[in-house]
């Protein structure tokens, strides 16, 4: 693909639904999309150099604080030469070409690449884990300002070297999700290894703390006032303290925003957690039920090896998830330096600064406070502006928004001219999102606002409405990746609809109609 000296694609003018591979939920802070731009577009190049391949564009567009990854960019990492790339992976909603002689080379790489997956935790990503738990333990809070500002750039770049393997099998993944578009069958839904533990890790804690109503009771206040003891749910039941100790040793670097590293995480913040442990504590927690039968035949064979590509891709997204916090726990000890010589008024301000403007430092000091105030601003501001549904390319190196039509409707998988119909379920912000397969099977569910968490239900719903919202937000894209045709934009629906509605909507058009 061709490229502009800013690194633009020429040959995209418009990003949408149909080229966007993911976005982030809201704007991002200076020190994330410093970080972003340094891992994500020279991978992209590395990976294109090695496969003997023109360097393609940026995967990463950033407008208005928001980062959107380009797809059209991904695609050319296969070694099928940039033109053949484009024919394999060109949308999510067309058929993609494919010719002969492209078709071998990637058939052999992908049967490679299923080996590999199938023998369980493939040998690179499990040294990347190995990796990063040592990196993790490399700094504690006696560590010298020097130290750890020497120790920024090395991380990151030694951290995206070992996701290059990582980033491969995803471009595959995304290139399987789109055959299977092509040829009208869902994708299969398979829980990767990582959630899989984390979900017995959470119905482990929920047993515990069913049985202990002193315990529960606590936790509960502290979800309520924000102030989370480890000492006083000792005191309480020691057990239950080191079950949820290692559950967030394990796995809370994940956070509300996932990968920005402005966004508390649950290993600092447990409070953030507690709501989500929480959830029908009250009573004996229920079985978790796996997504998905065990089809037969060729296409059974094909389904259980995407699955196992699929599950492979969803754990390299908590080893993402276990650098940046790596990445954000320096970043929050530099912060804390700051902090104390009274440059900044918090630790987390540290992520408005941008990144050369940290290593730049050679000791702590200055005043920045009214530089991070205005900076602050700026991302506010940016978050109250919504989530645009198409991107045009100027052709003068800059992405803006189309002030055409915007196409607020998500075509999804093999139902792009059928009619989508089910029963309503209301989401209300206020609401708990219900974890039970059997509350959501088969719902189209309606909701004021999808947050990254709906991932989770995906698998189990049969379509979303939402009020805000574009085909550029993230949930969209993680609605188009499991193959869930949704809505977004429709205002007024939470108050027109009413749960155990039947109603009856047109992917393709956006009209909703109620049945009976």
């Amino acid at each position: 693909m061709s490229t502009e000296s800013t690194g633009v694609p020429t040959g995209v003018p418009v990003l949408d639904d149909e080229n966007l591979s993911e976005s982030f939920p809201g704007p991002c802070a200076p020190m994330t999309r410093d970080v972003i731009l340094r891992i994500y577009p020279p991978l992209v190049r590395t990976l294109a150099r090695s496969a003997g391949l023109p360097e393609p564009a940026s995967p990463v567009v950033f407008i208005e604080g928001r980062a959107y990854y380009s797809i059209s960019s991904l695609s050319s990492l296969l070694r099928t030469g940039p033109e053949a790339a484009r024919n394999l992976l060109p949308t999510h909603g067309q058929r993609p070409r494919i010719p002969l002689q492209t078709l071998r080379p990637l058939l052999r790489e992908l049967i490679s690449t299923f080996r590999k997956v199938e023998d369980g935790e493939v040998e690179f990503l499990r040294d990347l884990d190995t990796y990063l738990r040592i990196e993790r333990s490399r700094f504690n809070p006696e560590s010298d300002w020097s130290r750890i500002r020497e120790s920024l750039l090395p991380f990151i770049d030694e951290t995206r070297r070992r996701f290059e393997p990582v980033l491969r099998v995803d471009v595959l993944a995304l290139f399987l999700d789109d055959l299977y578009r092509w040829i009208g069958r869902k994708a299969p839904v398979r829980t990767d290894p990582s959630t899989a533990s984390c979900l017995r890790s959470i119905r482990h804690l929920r047993s515990a703390i069913y049985q202990d109503s002193a315990a529960r009771d606590y936790l509960l206040s502290c979800a309520g006032t924000g102030h989370y003891s480890p000492a006083m749910l000792r005191l309480r039941n020691d057990d239950l303290a080191h079950l949820l100790n290692d559950f967030l040793d394990e796995f809370g670097d994940r956070c509300p925003g996932e990968l920005k590293l402005e966004t508390r995480s649950y290993r600092e913040y447990p409070e953030l957690f507690l709501p989500i442990l929480l959830q029908d504590t009250e009573r004996k927690p229920s079985t978790i039920i796996a997504a998905g039968g065990r089809s037969q035949g060729v296409t059974g064979w094909l389904d259980r090896k995407f699955a196992a590509l699929i599950s492979f891709r969803q754990s390299s997204r908590w080893m993402r998830a276990r650098a940046f916090g790596v990445l954000r726990g320096r970043l929050l000890q530099m912060g804390k330096f700051l902090e104390e010589k009274g440059a900044i008024e918090s630790r987390e301000d540290v992520f408005y600064f941008h990144l050369e403007e940290l290593i730049a430092m050679d000791q702590p000091g200055g005043n920045y406070r009214d530089l991070i105030m205005d900076r602050r601003v700026i991302h506010y501001d940016q978050g109250e502006i919504n989530v645009h549904g198409r991107l045009r390319h100027d052709h003068k190196g800059n992405w803006v928004p189309d002030a055409g039509p915007q196409r607020e409707v998500l075509r999804a998988s093999q139902s792009l001219d059928l009619p989508m119909e089910g029963e309503v379920l209301l989401i209300s912000q206020e609401d708990r999102m219900p974890e039970s397969p059997e509350v959501l099977k088969g719902k189209i569910l309606v909701m004021h606002a999808a947050s990254p968490g709906i991932v989770h239900q995906l698998p189990w719903i049969a379509g979303l409405i939402c009020e805000s919202g574009s085909t550029l937000s993230h949930s969209s894209v993680l609605c188009r990746e499991f193959g869930i045709p949704a809505i977004f934009g429709v205002k007024g629906a939470f108050e027109r609809l009413q749960s155990g509605q039947k109603i009856r909507f047109l992917p393709r058009s956006g009209i909703i109609e109620p049945i009976g």
